[in-house]
Parts: C-alpha cells; sequence; structure tokens
C-alpha cells in the first residue's frame, strides 16, 4: 500500500512545472520539464547534508507516519494514512520585504501553494482523497528552505486479501 502511495504522489507532483512567467502550474502534461527534480524517502537527508548524496532541489522527500491498521475480512485492511513531505527548495535570496528580489525570494511558498492544489482532493486506487492537515517552515538551513507539509488519506490494504474460488463438484448420492 505504501508503495502504490508513494509511486502516486510522485507521478502527481510531476505535473508541477513553471510557465513562461515563472509562475507554478499543476495541469502540465510533460513530466520531462517537471519543477522537483529530485523525490525519495524521507530518511532525515537535512541532518547528514555532508555525508548525504547531494541531491537537486526542488526536492520532495516522503516520509510515512506511523500507520495504525484496522482488520476487516478476508485479509483486508484499512487505516488512515499520514504522510509529511518534506520540501527542499535553494534559498537564493534574503526574505526581507525591503529587498527589491523579495517576490523571487518567497517563490517557494508558491511551490508549496502549487503542491497543495496538485495533491487536494487527489485519490487513487485504494486510497481516497488526500486532504492537507498541518504546514511547518523550517528556517534552520542557509542554503536551503524546507518545508514539511503533511496530509492524509483513508485506504484499504488488499495485499492479504483471500480470493474466493468457486469449484463445481458434482454429487452422487448412492441408496
Amino acid at each position: 500500500m505504501r508503495k502504490q502511495i508513494l509511486k502516486a504522489v510522485i507521478a502527481q507532483l510531476k505535473l508541477i512545472q513553471q510557465n513562461e512567467n515563472g509562475y507554478f502550474v499543476a495541469d502540465a502534461i510533460d513530466t520531462d520539464k517537471a519543477v522537483i527534480k529530485h523525490f525519495d524517502l524521507w530518511n532525515q537527508q537535512l541532518e547528514y547534508l555532508i555525508e548525504e548524496q547531494p541531491f537537486d532541489t526542488p526536492a520532495v522527500f516522503i516520509e510515512f507516519l506511523p500507520i495504525s491498521w484496522r482488520h476487516q475480512a478476508q485479509g483486508t485492511r484499512d487505516a488512515n494514512i499520514t504522510i509529511n513531505l518534506h520540501v527542499v527548495t535553494a534559498r537564493k535570496w534574503p526574505t526581507r520585504p525591503d529587498q527589491a528580489y523579495t517576490d523571487d525570494a518567497l517563490r517557494f511558498f508558491e511551490l508549496l501553494d502549487t503542491i497543495n492544489l496538485c495533491l487536494h482532493g487527489f485519490k487513487g486506487e485504494n486510497f481516497g482523497s488526500f486532504t492537507a492537515l498541518q504546514s511547518t517552515t523550517d528556517t534552520n538551513f542557509d542554503e536551503l528552505m524546507h518545508s514539511t507539509e503533511q496530509y492524509s488519506t483513508m485506504a484499504t490494504d488488499v495485499s492479504a486479501a483471500k480470493t474466493q474460488h468457486k469449484v463445481q463438484a458434482a454429487v452422487v448420492i448412492e441408496m
């Protein structure tokens, strides 16, 4: 189930591109022009930047929070699944409001809004609509901006579902 959600979220976020005016759009079809350059599972990449393999920005790291499954019949289970998207962008300019390039410096907020536009209501096979829960902006990094966007979806996992097989049998009753 997690693999399915991971792949679906990545495919959806690959739709984000920049138009000719520099604004982000989420309805693009050419995924080769995707704005987000790197996707991966979250593994505390920002805490070990020196040792970590370099990655292009913007980058999105996907973290699955603990899942509490509710078991249903025949090997099916469901849960509310919460993910954190760790969105990392390069910080090129100071964000002081008195600077001529403030709009460019704050463009990462527009990317976050476009990610929300892209994921709000997004659903797929065996999972329902994503809803945004929480946003956190982390400014502890000199050359990077890190924001955590939290989303939730209701998912049904059928990986252990038992299939029913119908067998025809001839019944002979002897007396």
